[in-house]
């Protein structure tokens, strides 16, 4: 019925805890697939060993010779691959997605997912809340269920906090390179209807040498714009989502002569080999006809509009969450 997948890169230290938090809970009918992206420390000794002790965890090991260096690497590729690869594997009803070092701190979160999605039908998810906290525990914030206003106004929440059925994958809903956090809950919102478990299930642990804190803006903007060249590439786009895009598009606008730097230059790279090369638009703007600079303008314009409209719509929902 549910397939669980672990994803890991050296997380040996806190493998276990993500482990364990999935053999605890009270819904037993499931699989447990980790896929590991070919980690140096011994998260596969410690992998192998709980595939001796349990017949539904099975693993596989994504192969990293084709890196060439570090400044080659995009991590939101390598991820999204490990996933793909373990959902294609998957044989169950539904997915949920979990990252080696984090855990779920709410032992009846799959069987309260499962109950929902069970009897609703119409929904294609189910999201709850997360906590996320720094491993020296100095910062614990509790994030509320997301739905589709927050996400379309640039809120996050992690994957993990979904359940979601496999047919989202089978039917084509998937970018071709981003299926992470946000490139997931892309392909969500556009399989369909969301429901909401309203309580904080999941724990996520944010670390120092993670992609989202080692990253600079510039390369997170970039990152999402390389997603909105992919959605444009699959024919995914919609109206929405230029509202999720604004500050990306304003920001790599703004540091346009910025681009050129070897730090970015993976991105470009990336960028150049697909249609709809919206980052090379932004780059070149100053060189761009007049007819061109105009429909540049008119998109961060447009963008703009939708992600105002969609900020007014978060801060009601906000301002519900406090009163309730």
């Amino acid at each position: 019925m549910l397939s669980v997948i672990i994803i890991s890169y050296n997380e040996a230290q806190y493998l276990p805890e993500a482990i364990n938090s999935c053999l605890n809970q009270t819904y037993k009918d499931m699989e447990i697939i980790i896929g590991d992206d070919g980690s140096s420390d011994n998260s596969i000794e410690i992998i192998k060993e709980y595939e001796k002790q349990y017949d539904n965890i099975s693993h596989f090991v994504m192969d990293r010779s084709d890196i060439i260096s570090k400044e080659t690497i995009i991590p939101s590729y390598r991820v999204s691959n490990v996933i793909k690869r373990g959902i294609s594997m998957a044989k169950g009803e539904y997915i949920v997605i979990l990252s080696g070092d984090d855990y779920y701190n709410d032992s009846t979160v799959f069987e309260k997912q499962i109950e929902i999605l069970d009897s609703n039908k119409e929904y294609y998810s189910c999201v709850s809340g997360l906590r996320k906290f720094w491993s020296d525990r100095s910062e614990d914030c509790i994030f509320k269920p997301m739905n589709e206003s927050l996400y379309w106004s640039g809120a996050y929440t992690h994957i993990s906090c979904f359940m979601f059925r496999k047919s989202i994958y089978d039917d084509g809903y998937f970018l071709n390179r981003f299926c992470d956090d946000t490139g997931l809950q892309y392909s969500i919102i556009l399989a369909g209807k969301w429901n909401c478990l309203n309580k904080i299930t999941f724990s996520y642990r944010q670390r120092s040498s993670s992609i989202m804190d080692s990253s600079d803006k510039t390369e997170l903007a970039l990152l999402e714009l390389l997603m909105l060249q992919d959605i444009k590439h699959k024919n995914k786009l919609i109206a929405s989502s230029l509202a999720r895009f604004h500050k990306p598009l304003v920001l790599c606008f703004r540091e346009r002569k910025e681009l050129d730097g070897n730090k970015y230059k993976k991105y470009i790279d990336a960028a150049a080999k697909y249609d709809y090369d919206i980052i090379n638009t932004l780059r070149t703007y100053d060189d761009a006809s007049v007819i061109e600079k105009a429909n540049t303008l008119i998109t961060i314009m447009l963008s703009y509009v939708l992600f105002y409209y969609y900020k007014v719509a978060r801060k009601i929902i906000t301002l519900t969450y406090k009163k309730s």
